[in-house]
Parts: structure tokens; sequence; C-alpha cells
């Protein structure tokens, strides 16, 4: 009988500790879905004109619906367009916490002529009081990890420059441009931000891009998939005119546009995204990205 009891004991013990083991977490997910869309009704605006600068009344407006002071104050002007036709300016927002790029993170936004907001687009990550937690592994390792997963085989080129963020590493045999490696913070899915990077590799078969996010441990957390023809939709006036200019790029032509430290536009329809978690089976999904040019 205290045999018996003994075991049961031991067994509950096994279970309460399986339970209570923490998994690694995974990337959030910064799809067009899930982003939060304000947008003004006809002959409306979200916000008066003032003469403020657009990525502050940005701010203003994106306090006002809740985002803290911490997350506002994350927010950095990537790009600003003033629009030839109609008058309407496009703004385009990236998230910097501790010095680095918030991997995905985005806020788009459009001013009418009269500089009266009327649409936005915010899916940014909450800045946690932690800030960012560092990365164990360096640039070097983490293009030894993308290689691994796409290219087995082809050893870690030699690092060739440095500026900031983003490291260039030699260019490796059957590759259209230099390896480059951007340490990034990468949101995840419990809420943390966490050092990581996000390798671009191009390679010259098939003329393949890959734009790879690998976790500060070393894992290979997601892979997208860019080719030479991708096709993106353009809004040529803004996003409250149905006006839309399709356009695509020819077989032929090399991969351009879409830079990774800018994540500047244009952007395909289709984009393939493999997210790759610590004890889950590797899968496939569709992305659709249709954007805003901004």
């Amino acid at each position: 009988m205290r045999r018996i009891l003994i075991v049961s004991l031991l067994g509950v013990c096994l279970t309460a500790f399986a339970s209570g083991e923490k998994k690694d977490p995974d990337p959030a997910r910064f799809e067009a879905a899930g982003a939060r869309v304000y947008r003004a009704e006809p002959g409306r605006a979200l916000m008066a004109a003032t003469k403020a600068a657009p990525a502050d009344s940005v701010a203003r407006f994106l306090s006002g619906k809740g985002l803290s002071p911490a997350t506002v104050a994350s927010l950095r002007t990537a790009a600003e367009n003033r629009a030839a036709r109609g008058g309407t300016t496009h703004v385009r927002m990236e998230q910097r916490v501790g010095g680095l790029r918030v991997a995905d993170a985005y806020v788009k936004a459009t001013f009418n002529a009269r500089g009266e907001l009327i649409h936005v687009i915010e899916n940014v990550a909450a800045v946690p009081a932690a800030g960012v937690a560092p990365a164990s592994v360096n640039e070097a390792q983490a293009l030894l990890a993308t290689l691994a997963h796409l290219y087995p085989g082809v050893p870690t080129p030699a690092l060739l420059t440095r500026q900031g963020n983003v490291s260039v590493f030699d260019r490796p045999l059957g590759f259209h441009e230099p390896p480059t490696v951007e340490r990034v913070a990468i949101a995840m899915d419990d809420g943390s931000l966490r050092a990581g990077f996000e390798v671009e590799t191009w390679s010259e078969k098939n003329n393949v891009l890959h734009y790879t996010l690998v976790a500060g441990d070393g894992r290979v957390l997601a892979s997208e998939l860019r080719t030479n023809s991708d096709q993106y939709k353009v809004f040529t006036e803004n996003p409250n005119v149905i006006t839309i200019t399709s356009l695509s790029r020819p077989a032929t032509a090399p991969i351009s546009g879409r830079l990774v430290r800018s994540r500047s536009p244009p952007a395909p329809n289709t984009v393939m995204r493999r997210p790759f978690a610590s004890g889950r089976a590797v899968s496939s999904r569709l992305r659709s990205a249709s954007s805003v040019c901004a």
C-alpha cells in the first residue's frame, strides 16, 4: 500500500513538472488581418489639420487609441511622400526599441491635401518595461544557421563590413549579392521583445531572395521567400479612392524594391513564410501582403 502511494505521488509530481515546463515563445505575427485600421468616413477626418509634423500627428492620434507612451515613443518615420496627383501625403513609420528595429512592425498613414489625417494602419508591438532581451549568438552564427537551413553545404563567408546594426558578409559562390544580417528586435507571442537577426540571402539559382528571421539563440524562426515574378498593387491616389495599378516584375528582371533595412514597398500579393518553432513540425503558409505604397 505504501509503495502504491509513493508511486502515485511521484506520478503527480512528474505531471506537475511537465505541465509547468516553459516552452520557447513563437514570434508574433504582424499579419494584415491583425492590424488595427482607422478610416475616416467620406468627407470627414480622423484628426483635423495641425502645424505639427505628420509623424507627430500620427503619434498623437495613436496615443488616443490606447498605445502606451513607450510604444508611441518607439515609432520613427521611415518614409514620407506627397503624391503629385491629389496632394495626399503618405507616411510610413517603423518601430525601434533599444536601438533595434522591431521586425515586421509598421504604421502607415494618409493625410489629404488639406493636411487632415484620413487613414491609419497600425501594426506594432507593445513595448514591455523589460525592454529587449539580449541575444546569445552573433551575426556570423545567425548567417550560419540560415545557410544551413536554406543552402546546406555553403560555408559561412567572412565579415566584410558593419554599418550600424547591419553586417555585410562576403558573397558566396552562386549568390547574386553579399548576404546581410541585421540585428533586430523580435516581438514574441508572450509579449516580450528579444534581440535576433534578419538575414537576407539572394541566390543566383532561380533568382530567389530570402529574408530569414533568426532568434537570439540561433534558432531559425521563419523564412520569407521572394521571387522575380512578384506582383503587387499600388494605390495611385489614396486608400479611399479605388484606383489601383497592378504591377509585376518580368521574369528576367533582378529582384529589387524592398530593402531589409527599410522594409519599403513594393510588396508582393503573395508571400510564403515558413515558421520553425522548437518542438513543432515544419509547416508552410501563404500570406497576403497587399500594401499602400507610401
